[in-house]
């Protein structure tokens, strides 16, 4: 019989694994599993992991009793064997607890919604509530939402010029590009 792979220190001593250590590494990531199971099964393509486990994830939905046990030990294996914290991180910012949390959403476009009127005590606010923001993108982004606002308006006043119906002033008008685009970021920065 073949000695074992082992691991030397400097010292020319045996390292020796830690099993308290692994147990609760191989518990962590059972834990992440079952919150896996719980997802929709197209959501695993999001997810940096190959065919196979994705393929026993969607199994393992459909064992019971013992039969689930010994397939989720086999799940915790392969998510070990490929790169658990990647997958983690990529999973919690896909499903991150305030994503869809409302209101985190109106605090957002509350925000939003000032920076696109021109407040200027809205800048400070996000400087002191947010750490790593990028102030000359958040300004870039106000100001293209004005000129898309007024490019769009005189559109529309051009358009009711032509066809000789008056121009409703009242009438809203669509999010522009940079409105989307500026409200992503101030969501990923809540996000962070």
């Amino acid at each position: 019989m073949e000695k074992q792979n082992r691991k030397y220190d400097e010292d020319g001593l045996v390292v020796r694994v830690n099993k308290e250590e692994e147990k609760r590494k191989r518990d962590e990531i059972k834990t992440f599993v079952k919150e896996l199971l719980k997802i929709a099964n197209d959501k695993y393509l999001n997810l940096p992991f190959d065919q196979v486990l994705n393929n026993a994830l969607i199994e393992a939905k459909r064992l019971k009793g013992n039969a689930l046990k010994r397939h989720l030990s086999f799940i915790v294996r392969l998510v070990h064997e490929q790169d658990f914290p990647n997958i983690q991180s990529v999973y919690e910012r896909l499903h991150h607890p305030y994503r869809n949390d409302p209101g985190k959403i109106r605090e957002v476009k509350y925000y939003r919604d000032r920076l696109i009127a021109g407040d200027k005590d809205v800048i400070d606010e996000i400087i002191d509530k947010f750490a790593n923001v990028d102030i000359q993108y958040i300004r870039q982004l106000s100001r293209n939402v004005d000129k898309e606002i007024k490019a769009e308006r005189q559109r529309f006043i051009d358009l009711a010029e032509k066809i000789g119906q008056p121009f409703d002033a009242d009438k809203p008008t669509k999010p522009t590009k940079s409105s989307k685009l500026l409200y992503r970021y101030l969501f990923k920065l809540e996000l962070l």
